[in-house]
């Protein structure tokens, strides 16, 4: 949790299980307070941790983070990416795969094409305006040793677009140290996260078209 409202959380979910745990007992508390408290530190980091890694994306409270400016996108997501050129200086587009890996309060990346793999070295969402939220990310991508010859280890930043409430599409852009650039635009959604690209080859995807139709209908 960001430091501000984690130590507020833990404050009044101290202060609940002590004063839960006075009613239940009956009495005051002087005589084993360094027990009492120790157990509700206990309980204190386990609430916490429980919403940092799943709770915050249940259902009924995934809403609330969401419209307070929380994007929920974790899990694997299936687009395109669009090159500007390629070793031949020739443009075109190959399938995607970005897997992302959430908390609450931190976000990794994954992404996946047939000949290479890269992986996020910070990432970060983003709010530069009230109503705008991005995924910006820098990585490292490698290809296996076998096929480096023309694909060599590179550096690389990519800024994603996420709109919607939930997130019903994700576009932007990539740059890298070889002086390559394109776009990525994605149309498909699975919950899981992805391990390699023969993996997300085998997912299961929702349409983001779908969940499009679905926030509408519930917003009317």
């Amino acid at each position: 949790m960001p430091n501000a409202n984690g130590a507020r959380a833990a404050i009044a979910i101290f202060a609940a299980v002590m004063l839960g745990i006075a009613a239940l007992t009956g009495g005051s508390l002087d005589k084993n307070f360094l027990r009492w408290a120790s157990a509700a530190a206990s309980v204190v980091v386990l609430i916490l941790l429980i919403y940092e890694k799943w709770a915050w994306r249940w259902p009924l409270i995934r809403k609330g983070a969401e419209w307070a400016g929380k994007p929920i996108i974790h899990g694997t997501w299936k687009g395109e990416l669009h090159y500007e050129r390629d070793a031949n200086d020739q443009p075109g587009s190959i399938p995607f795969y970005m897997a992302v890996d959430q908390t609450f309060s931190t976000v990794r990346v994954r992404s996946f094409v047939r000949t290479s793999e890269s992986n996020s070295m910070t990432a970060a969402i983003d709010r530069p305006a009230p109503k705008r939220r991005q995924l910006v990310f820098a990585y490292r991508s490698e290809a296996p040793h076998h096929a480096r010859d023309g694909n060599r280890p590179h550096d690389g930043t990519s800024v994603l677009n996420l709109a919607g409430i939930p997130v019903v599409e994700i576009r932007g852009s990539y740059y890298t140290d070889r002086l390559r650039r394109g776009e990525i635009v994605f149309a498909e959604h699975a919950g899981k996260v992805a391990e390699s690209f023969s993996q997300a080859e085998l997912l299961d995807y929702k349409p983001l078209a779908a969940l499009s139709g679905r926030s509408a209908r519930s917003a009317t």
